[in-house]
């Protein structure tokens, strides 16, 4: 039963953060970036808007009265660096994001913040890694860096591709892609080194034509750790 849960959790979870992650982007020919469509939930601007970034510095060029604020608030891709910005062009953003209900804030690490009516932040980090922070205080992100938070730091970061994190301070949920069946049973060993060894249960098969490779364990403190690799989709979990 464990197996065949393993396979449709990363067949669920692969399907719905493509489905989430679609449609909101793409990049013309010329370099730039472009993003389309609009999350009429959030913005009160419906329709479709362009937010076009060329440049480096203070030469980045964005409209303030083309930002889609509902797509930054889902978690914006392709907007550019927004800490590239010239001061006058960050002050029009922040003026644009007042008229939609979207309090809008430009931090000293170089992140820009933007928060909605309903509660919901949405940061793009120095690096361009969109959060989304819910007012329930769930996060989550697609791609971008390692996350930082209290129970990411109970586990060694893996040598792969980040395709998508989501959790709160209770537990946290992180998939990637690129990983090797090798390379996991490796991560699987520095678990076990970070201390991870109690009540442990682990899985190394093939299950209708599927390699499903699985590591289930405590530490000394009683936060659980799973990890499951299945359809070439390396999930890891970590447990308060």
């Amino acid at each position: 039963m464990k197996k065949i849960l393993a396979i449709a959790m990363v067949t669920v979870l692969a399907l719905s953060l493509l489905t989430a992650c679609g449609g909101n982007s793409n990049t013309p020919s010329d370099g730039s970036s472009t993003l389309s469509g609009s999350n009429p939930g959030n913005s009160s601007t419906p329709g479709t808007n362009n937010t076009t970034s060329s440049g480096n510095g203070d030469n980045l060029t964005v409209k303030p009265d083309e930002i889609d604020f509902g797509a930054i608030m889902s978690g914006g891709d392709g907007m550019g660096s927004f800490s590239n910005l010239s001061p006058e062009a960050k002050q029009s953003i922040i003026d644009a994001g007042k008229k939609d209900g979207v309090e809008v804030t430009f931090e000293n690490d170089g992140s820009a913040k933007f928060v909605d009516k309903d509660g919901t932040v949405s940061i793009q980090k120095p690096d361009g890694t969109w959060v989304v922070e819910n007012s329930d205080g769930s996060q989550g992100q697609f791609g971008g860096s390692w996350p930082d938070n209290a129970l990411t730091k109970l586990i060694p970061k893996p040598d792969f591709t980040l395709f998508a994190a989501s959790g709160d301070d209770e537990s946290y949920t992180l998939s990637f892609s690129g990983a090797t069946l090798e390379q996991a049973r490796a991560y699987v060993d520095e678990i076990k080194a970070a201390g991870f060894t109690v009540d442990a249960e682990s899985e190394d098969e093939v299950t209708y034509g599927i390699q499903i490779f699985s590591y289930d364990a405590k530490n000394d403190a009683g936060n659980r750790i799973s990890i499951t690799m299945a359809g070439g989709m390396f999930v890891v979990e970590i447990d308060k």
